[in-house]
């Protein structure tokens, strides 16, 4: 059985550096990739991976932050692209669509949650404690 527990934090200047140190290094791979992108089109997760490690070899600093984290910005871009790709194949040209967004909180125990055009909202909560508690 897995408990989540939420906590506020109050962290002082330096504390409050730790923690935006990784989104800063997140953000700027992020962008960095997003140029790649632009500049040779569509890339596969695998190929941001390679890319990622010819950044930790140019960029030393990289190296002072988790693999999987900097990995996990690839796996969003690349869902990112597949998901526009195949927007633009189902969109009609004439007229407008109903598009609805996803967002999706990934390391907490909720499902993605849509917002449609006409106003409707849908969304699950699990929890972890009550799907293993089915014995």
């Amino acid at each position: 059985m897995q408990r989540t527990y939420k906590f506020r934090l109050y962290p002082d200047h330096n504390q409050y550096k730790k923690l935006d140190h990784p989104l800063d290094a997140c953000r700027w791979v992020y962008n960095t990739m997003i140029e790649k992108i632009n500049r040779e089109g569509f890339q596969t997760r695998n190929d941001l991976n390679y890319f990622l490690t010819e950044l930790k070899e140019s960029e030393p600093w990289l190296y002072n932050h988790h693999s999987k984290m900097l990995q996990m910005v690839s796996t969003q871009i690349d869902g990112a692209q597949k998901s526009l790709a195949e927007l633009q194949k189902k969109r009609p040209q004439n007229r407008k669509s109903q598009i609805c967004k996803i967002f999706q909180i990934q390391h907490l125990c909720v499902q993605p949650i849509r917002i449609c055009n006409q106003g409707q909202f849908f969304a699950s909560i699990q929890n972890r404690q009550n799907q293993n508690h089915h014995t």
